[in-house]
């Protein structure tokens, strides 16, 4: 498939189309498009209303600045998503997914960096070199990075959390809700956390700040309370 995109023609939607799916260069939907099978493209941009009932497999970049639903998985270069994305199966972007829409991921996310500025929601691991949060992320498996770095600006929910390297700081003009990360586990080397509510944080060197609820801290060189951080328990290990 991937071979085929030399021979390929661009494909642009303007008005309202159905179609098979296939091989195509360029991919622009400006109207409606409705593609029944799987669809593969060298790159895509979606800035009207598109719906993909297999896989997007997108060579380049995958921009999405209207609503796009894809029933099968997404595989691309680079995936841009400024309005509403909603993917049933998972999503393995080779360099940076930037999330500053709403994206909504049936099962894994999967990319060399992973920036969410808007809203995701995931039901797989989360999986990348760094990730980096600025807005608002639920993850119902592990989010698993070298570097991870939220500003909290709402509430963000992830079940377990493996890392390097994580630092959390409630951001300015934050959302309505109170900005919190809520997470049952966290492990890495260095954690250094405000606004978390966590059940167990295993580190290496562990700083808890203003805001922290922590059931247990298990930690090996080195372990500091500051502010109104809570703390059940704390065990070095």
């Amino acid at each position: 498939m991937w071979g085929e995109s030399h021979m390929a023609e661009d494909l642009e939607v303007s008005g309202r189309a159905t179609l098979g799916g296939g091989a195509y260069r360029k991919v622009e939907v400006n109207g409606t498009a409705k593609m029944q099978g799987d669809v593969s493209c060298e790159r895509c941009e979606v800035n009207g209303s598109a719906h993909v009932g297999g896989r997007m497999d997108v060579t380049e970049k995958f921009e999405v600045n209207g609503r796009v639903t894809v029933n099968g998985s997404i595989r691309a270069g680079a995936f841009e998503v400024n309005g509403l994305c909603d993917v049933a199966g998972e999503c393995e972007i080779d360099d940076e997914a930037e999330i500053a829409g709403m994206a909504k991921i049936g099962r894994g996310l999967k990319a060399g960096r992973v920036h969410v500025g808007g809203r995701a929601r995931v039901g797989g691991p989360i999986e990348a070199d760094r990730i980096c949060v600025t807005g608002s992320v639920e993850c119902r498996a592990l989010m698993n990075a070298d570097e991870i770095e939220f500003e909290l600006m709402g509430k963000s929910r992830v079940r377990e959390i493996g890392c390097t390297t994580i630092t959390t700081r409630v951001g300015k003009g934050g959302w309505f809700s109170k900005p919190r990360l809520e997470v049952e586990v966290i492990e890495g080397d260095r954690i250094e956390v405000e606004a978390v509510l966590a059940r167990r944080i295993r580190g290496d060197v562990v700083v808890l700040g203003d805001g922290c609820e922590v059931d247990r801290v298990e930690y090996r060189t080195a372990f500091e309370r500051r502010g109104s951080a809570v703390v059940g328990e704390s065990v070095q290990l």
